[in-house]
């Protein structure tokens, strides 16, 4: 039975019957582009978790550069007390520094490079089994992607 009204609203705004087969193919599990999105989607949510370690790092060597040349004192102590100041001094969305821009590159790089090892093995044959004909049809994978 025809929508009418609101229903027939939403479904033209929201993905309705005119928009299924433009996008059925992000929805299929093995389809390349489900495969780049969730190798991309993994490495962008281990980076949130990551990055406020590679901002302390990063405070950390920079400090030690700067004393170096004598152009700082030593402002942190160590691991810890570096990321207590800079959440105390700075608040706490500061130990996420450069979030976008790391999330950007981890869906990009690891995107392509976690979602073409599934598609390459689909395009091998690759049976999962354990038998050397196997095993060179994953490794072939494993290298192009």
């Amino acid at each position: 039975q025809p929508r009418t009204g609101a229903a027939s609203a939403m479904a033209s705004t929201v993905g309705g019957p005119r928009n299924v087969a433009r996008t059925n193919h992000l929805h299929a599990k093995n389809s390349l582009m489900f495969d780049v999105l969730t190798g991309g989607s993994a490495a962008t949510a281990a980076c949130v978790f990551t990055n406020p370690m590679e901002v302390v790092k990063t405070r950390l060597q920079l400090q030690g550069e700067m004393q170096a040349k004598g152009a700082a004192k030593q402002a942190y102590t160590g691991l810890f007390d570096c990321a207590s100041k800079i959440i105390r001094n700075e608040g706490v969305f500061a130990i996420q520094k450069g979030l976008v821009p790391g999330a950007m590159y981890q869906m990009a790089m690891n995107g392509v490079r976690l979602g073409m090892y599934p598609s390459m093995k689909r395009m091998f044959g690759d049976d999962g089994g354990h038998g050397v004909v196997n095993f060179l049809r994953q490794l072939g994978a494993a290298g192009i992607s």
